[in-house]
């Protein structure tokens, strides 16, 4: 059997496992995920649906020696080590019955981190009232970067207010965007 290590460390924000060594798009603004990471990501909500946790994103990286596997989770309740470790196992027997993954990997679940990043129209919707920073495709209103509050999703567009202006953005232009949480330090 090929060599097995699993790593958990954790810090303020973010969680990860990483496993080495395998046994032998519809979202909106980064790159469109590829076939793979589709059913992945499927696969993963099938089996997590049941608790609330749900995979957000994942990225294959097959352009390295080893093939990288990111998969971002999350939770209304948040994540723990124990949840990235959970979901981390499951991915593993996914993988296991798949042929794409033949040779080694590394496994990293991880959750968004406070600032996280929008990816489906749910994640809109389920942040309708909190800052967000938006970077899009094309100009629109003579900017391609908008930092303001989401103020509602609407067919294919969310409205976000920033300086007494409302942007209505179609989610097609939308190259990038993340949830701007602002922490207040108290001395």
């Amino acid at each position: 059997l090929p060599k097995k290590s699993l790593f958990l460390y954790f810090n303020d924000i973010f969680c990860t496992t990483i496993t080495l060594s395998p046994r032998r798009g519809y979202f909106i603004g980064y790159e469109l995920m590829s076939d793979l990471e589709v059913k992945l990501m499927d696969a993963l909500n099938d089996i997590l649906g049941v608790d609330g946790t749900r995979v957000l994103n994942v990225n294959i990286n097959k352009f390295s020696r080893n093939t990288k596997i990111q998969v971002i989770i999350d939770n209304k309740n948040g994540i723990t080590v124990d949840e990235c470790a959970k979901v981390s196992r499951i991915t593993e027997d996914v993988i296991k019955l798949d042929d794409e993954f033949k040779n080694e990997y590394t496994l990293e679940v991880t959750s968004p981190g406070i600032n996280r990043p929008l990816f489906l129209e749910n994640d809109y919707k389920d942040n309708i009232g909190s800052k967000v920073k938006v970077s899009l495709k094309k100009l629109q209103d003579k900017t391609k970067n908008i930092s303001g509050i989401i103020m509602e999703v609407v067919d294919k567009f969310v409205v976000i207010k920033a300086r007494n202006k409302s942007y209505k953005i179609e989610f097609e232009n939308i190259k990038k965007a993340n949830l701007d949480i602002e922490i207040e330090i108290k001395k």
